[in-house]
């Protein structure tokens, strides 16, 4: 794997150059992270903080996850990117298509789509994914955002998972439709209701809790759990340590599953929404990657697929996709002709290395 770490060390530099510009607009953040100071974690490093969730404030539907399942244990592992559904508000069929296509030459068996509550767009958008999905015999299923614009109805997370849970393009763990969500924990005894109906198979990222909250919150309902910790904490490098304790607990209760994030970097600004930060990436997509085969857990997720304002997207550009900088008050578009395909050269690489053991 030598070669494949100068490999990625080369991409990670031309794409921190063609970034150049959002990495100034944000000097001053890193000069106080690197100060010792961190938005992300509270001081036990196991628990994201509050002020971490607001983060996500914009996101709706589109954030595409990877999934990819492994033969190596006899669980299913994934590895889905997630796809921010409001960039892909204006998406045709074609669009979806050509997404489509790009995934599946990397190796990803699936996109989570990360979809707000009462958007207006979530029901022609998903109904063009899944039709595209279904077409390219790809996998597609739903991360419920609870924070973009308020919490779910109950009531419409069973009507969607009603809808599409027997549509074949859903993607299923052992017959049970996979389902996420982005934080709600305040809305965890509803998920009785919604499993009972719908027979999902439900792993959530509730990190504002910390493992052990969210596994208490969680007794009875979660198949598993979803740590948001995919980024270094000041001027450290990225390490396993939130990781090892939701496995450690996780399999202490049951031997429930782990779903583990990766994302390249992040990079942010857009003041409208309170939004002006990077955390270090450097090596962070080989660092990480290098993680996910020691560790080997039950899924990988990487963040993102498109979503151009956290600069962490590894889909290609789209034009109708940069609404964030307008309505977050960007002072330019960090994103547009800045494209963050390389990152995806040694997905197939990494990806069969992490479902078979080997990269053959």
């Amino acid at each position: 794997m030598a070669h494949l770490s100068e490999v990625v060390k080369t991409l990670g530099a031309e794409n921190a150059q063609v970034d150049n510009q959002c990495l100034k607009q944000n000097v001053q953040h890193v000069q106080t992270l690197q100060q010792g100071g961190s938005p992300l974690y509270e001081s036990d490093q196991t628990q994201v903080s509050s002020s971490w969730l607001s983060f996500d404030d914009a996101m709706a539907i589109g954030l595409l996850r990877l999934i990819a399942k492994s033969n190596t244990k006899s669980c299913i592992k994934a590895n889905p990117p997630r796809s921010d559904v409001s960039n892909a508000a204006n998406f045709t069929i074609t669009d979806w298509a050509d997404h489509i296509r790009l995934a599946k030459d990397a190796q990803v068996d699936a996109f989570a789509l990360n979809i707000a509550a009462d958007d207006a767009i979530n029901g022609p958008a998903l109904q063009l994914a899944f039709t595209a999905a279904q077409s390219a015999r790809f996998k597609i299923f739903f991360s419920f955002d609870y924070v973009a614009r308020g919490p779910w109805n109950q009531n419409d997370v069973i009507r969607l998972l009603l809808q599409y849970r027997m549509n074949e393009a859903y993607y299923c763990v052992n017959g049970h439709p996979f389902t996420s969500t982005f934080e709600g924990s305040e809305n965890a005894e509803e998920w009785k209701n919604i499993k009972a109906i719908t027979d999902c198979y439900f792993i959530p990222d509730w990190s504002s809790l910390g493992v052990k909250a969210a596994l208490e919150k969680g007794y009875g309902l979660v198949d598993g759990l979803f740590s948001w910790a995919a980024w270094p904490s000041g001027a450290q490098d990225m390490n396993t340590q939130v990781d090892m304790s939701y496995l450690e607990l996780l399999q202490e209760t049951g031997g429930l599953a782990y779903m583990m994030l990766v994302s390249p970097w992040f990079c942010t600004n857009l003041p409208g929404y309170g939004k002006n930060w990077l955390w270090r990436g450097d090596d962070l997509w080989y660092d990480r990657w290098q993680e996910v085969l020691s560790i080997r857990p039950d899924f990988v997720e990487i963040i993102s697929w498109n979503d151009y304002g956290k600069s962490h997207y590894i889909g290609p550009l789209h034009q109708g996709g940069y609404g964030a900088f307008k309505t977050g008050k960007a002072p330019f578009n960090y994103a547009e002709g800045m494209p963050h395909d390389g990152w995806r050269i040694i997905l197939p690489f990494i990806i069969g290395h992490y479902k078979n053991g080997s990269a053959a």
